[in-house]
């Protein structure tokens, strides 16, 4: 329906979590709709509140349009807030903002957990009815896994994401706050060791990479002398699995982990890599004794065109073992951690480990067991 643009509200959590809008994807956006003079219907709530398309709004504004397309959903707090969520399932997002869109989700999740315990226990207070369904939880596991895959972190990653949000929100000088954030969305690792500095050291960090992020990052690394797992800390016995995300803790350098020492005879190595980054791994799979045989693409953005926001999995073996044959077209959509995990966990039953830049953790068909070094 065609409404009048001037009752159209601006959504305040849109802005909480994503902020203001980039420049460069505004414009764009605009000379589209100015070409086309079509703008995609606004999806509003009963009391004209947006929940999906905020900038198609601006950009109608910016038009003087007087009236705008819209369709009014009609779904309670819960299901808007979680509708806006999904809305921007798919935008491209700094892990700011995912982090900041996960602490939405969080609350959502937990109100469907409480839910669903109050419901088993009037159950075994015979107070419901033998025909009555549990509300149910559209993903299953722990509330902190639950959100960080939605926003697709992993869930480690997504901890130490959200306590350098809390530290970023706490901060009180402009120049750290900034420094922080921009530290975050380059690498949250990265980002998590600076916070866990006394603040004359993080001062003196900024100072040395001259407010650059990516000098930080850098600095880190020559400040800390942990380094990567060594042969000493890694786990006895052999795997049949072998699985490192250096896409997400792409500030490791993992050239002298033995990773030889711990793969099976028959094994296969899944190795996550960003496209900047390809070119580097293809060493390592043969320092570690494996062969490389195919790859798998997350690409979150869904881009067809020259990008680096995809992430490559790249899969190599040695020995005879078989490879996964599922998702050959590529892995859609924000889901990359548990999805992939899942079918590594349905194609293989020997021992799997996983390779962290702390340390590492074995996966078993039940759970995974946590072995953290400092």
């Amino acid at each position: 329906m065609n409404i009048d643009i001037t009752l159209i509200k601006e959504n305040p959590i849109n802005h909480e979590i994503y902020g203001d809008e980039d420049p460069d994807q505004f414009t764009a956006l605009l000379e589209k709709i100015r070409s086309s003079g079509y703008i995609k219907p606004l999806v509003i709530n009963r009391n004209y509140l947006i929940l999906s398309g905020h900038r198609r709004y601006k950009c109608a504004l910016k038009l003087d349009r007087k009236v705008i397309d819209v369709e009014i959903y009609n779904g309670d707090d819960e299901k808007e807030l979680e509708r806006l969520l999904n809305e921007n399932a798919f935008r491209d997002k700094t892990n700011l903002q995912k982090v900041r869109e996960a602490e939405f989700y969080r609350k959502i999740e937990e109100k469907k957990s409480v839910e669903r315990r109050n419901f088993i226990g009037l159950q075994n207070l015979g107070q419901s009815s033998d025909g009555a369904n549990p509300p149910t939880l559209t993903l299953t596991g722990r509330t902190r896994d639950i959100v960080a895959e939605k926003v697709g972190m992993s869930a480690r990653v997504y901890e130490d994401a959200r306590k350098v949000m809390v530290k970023i929100d706490e901060e009180e000088d402009p120049e750290v706050k900034s420094f922080l954030e921009g530290t975050l969305n380059k690498s949250v690792n990265a980002a998590k060791k600076l916070i866990d500095k006394p603040s004359d050291a993080l001062k003196e960090i900024i100072d040395q990479a001259n407010g650059d992020n990516k000098n930080a990052c850098a600095l880190i690394d020559e400040i800390d002398t942990v380094g990567v797992p060594t042969n000493a800390n890694l786990p006895s016995g052999k795997f049949q699995v072998l699985y490192i995300d250096m896409a997400t803790h792409f500030d490791k350098d993992y050239s002298q982990l033995p990773l030889q020492d711990v793969g099976s005879l028959d094994s296969v190595l899944f190795l996550w890599v960003t496209p900047i980054k390809l070119e580097s791994a293809f060493p390592l799979i043969r320092k570690w004794g494996y062969k490389y045989k195919t790859c798998m693409l997350w690409d979150i953005m869904q881009n067809r065109d020259v990008s680096d926001y995809g992430e490559i999995l790249l899969i190599s073996t040695k020995g005879k073992i078989k490879l996964m044959t599922e998702a050959k077209e590529g892995i859609p959509g924000p889901e990359k951690p548990r999805m992939v995990k899942n079918m590594i966990m349905n194609t293989y039953s020997g021992d799997k480990l996983e390779i962290l830049p702390d340390g590492w953790q074995i996966w078993s068909n039940e759970e995974i067991f946590d072995r953290e070094h400092d």
